[in-house]
This record gives structure tokens, C-alpha cells and sequence, in this order.
């Protein structure tokens, strides 16, 4: 029997043949590794610590009117062709403060869907690396680092390859915000935990395009279980 198999958090794993008892057996060894386990880099639990600080700063307050980046130790990141994943990283940033950031290229995409298409899959077979026209001047003062994407071919853009392997990643909280047509959102998020070894990557949330308007109430519903709803 063909079954589907879905970690902690629902994510999906993988499919694989097994019998009934063959899944039972392997729940409860998930259920031991679980408890016994602590050294993953996807951390096994929804909720942020209640205080988390980074390089000696001051805990970070979600939802505080002061967003000093070195204070604060949040970043919004965001990467936006069309504006949608903007929209979601400008919402977010209002629940949670600290500092938003636009990730930019030195030469633009081109605006048509076609023209956008082929280009991404050029940089893609090529595993180009974009030249990036924004730097965090601090990234050291961020522990929590909110990182907003679109999906491009079931991927993160090239240029999300180019700001992570500009900076140290290492030991820092990821929360992965994606956008996307309908499909691809979980090969990205697995992608991410990939080439963030050394990160803690929490459960993201994904937004359909066509859903942007109205994705508020995910937006708040993700936030407060991660602690971060500023409420």
C-alpha cells in the first residue's frame, strides 16, 4: 500500500510502499528521535522562544513602535518582481517591527511573463548568481531573519541564492514566506533548508498570487503561532 508520509508540521516527506505496521513502527521511532534529538536544523517546535536575542542586543518586542535594527534583531527580507511578495513582506512587517529590506538586482527583470520565464530558466540551468544592488550593512545585529521570495520554477530565485551566499547565515532563525501560482512552494522550502545548514528554519507559510488580497488572516494566524503576532 502507497502511503504519503507528512513530518511534525505537515510538511510532505515523501511517498514510499509500506504495510500498516511497517507505518506504525516508523511513527513511534519518529516519535523517539523526536524527543531524543536536539542537534537538527529544523527546529521540532512551532512557537519562538519567548526572548531571543542576538550579538548582546536587547530582546526583541514583536510589534514594538521602536525598530532599531540593533535593538529590534528582525529582518524582513524581501525579493519582488511583480509587488505580491512586497505586499506580503510590507503586512508582515507591520505585525512584527524591526527592519524590512528589499532585495535588488544591479539590472532589472523584464516585465513580460514570457520574457521573465526564459531568462529565469537561463539563470537556473546556469546556477547564475545575479549581482545584487542592496547590502544589509548589518546583518551581525539580526537573529530572526524573515526571508520573502516568489517561487520561480519550482525554486528560489537565483537571487535568493546570491543574498544568502553573501552573508552568514549561521545560527540564525529563517522564516520563509513564499509566493507562488498554485505549485513548487514545498520544493523551495525544502531548497532553503538545503543551503541554510547551520540555520534554524521554522515552518513557513506560502500565499497563492491569486489570494494576495486576501491573505491577512493566515498572515496573523502564522505570526501568532510563532509568537510574533505583536498582540
Amino acid at each position: 500500500m502507497k502511503k504519503t508520509l507528512w513530518n511534525l508540521h505537515g510538511r510532505y516527506l515523501r511517498a514510499c510502499p509500506c504495510s500498516p505496521g511497517a507505518l506504525l513502527v516508523f511513527m513511534v521511532l519518529l516519535l523517539l528521535a523526536a524527543c531524543s534529538n536536539a542537534g537538527i536544523s529544523t527546529i521540532t517546535q512551532n512557537r519562538l522562544p519567548e526572548i531571543l536575542t542576538v550579538s548582546g542586543a536587547p530582546p526583541f518586542t514583536a510589534g514594538s513602535a521602536e525598530t532599531d535594527s540593533e535593538a529590534a534583531g528582525i529582518l524582513v527580507a524581501y525579493f519582488s518582481h511583480t509587488g505580491n511578495t512586497q505586499k506580503i513582506a510590507e503586512l508582515i512587517h507591520q505585525q512584527v517591527g524591526g527592519d524590512i529590506f528589499e532585495i535588488k538586482t544591479s539590472s532589472a527583470y523584464p516585465a513580460s511573463y514570457s520574457a521573465i520565464l526564459n531568462q529565469a530558466q537561463e539563470e537556473k540551468n546556469r546556477s547564475f548568481r545575479p549581482e545584487l544592488s542592496t547590502v544589509v550593512e548589518n546583518m551581525e545585529a539580526y537573529g530572526i531573519i524573515v526571508l520573502c521570495y516568489p517561487v520561480w520554477l519550482y525554486d528560489l530565485p537565483m537571487a535568493l541564492y546570491s543574498f544568502i551566499e553573501a552573508y552568514d547565515f549561521a545560527g540564525k532563525t529563517v522564516l520563509p514566506v513564499c509566493t507562488h501560482g498554485g505549485k513548487g512552494y514545498t520544493d523551495a522550502f525544502e531548497r532553503l533548508e538545503q543551503i541554510l545548514p547551520e540555520s534554524t528554519i521554522f515552518e513557513g507559510i506560502d500565499v497563492k498570487d491569486s489570494s494576495i488580497e486576501d491573505t491577512q488572516e493566515r498572515i496573523d494566524a502564522w505570526l501568532n503561532e510563532l509568537g510574533l503576532d505583536g498582540k
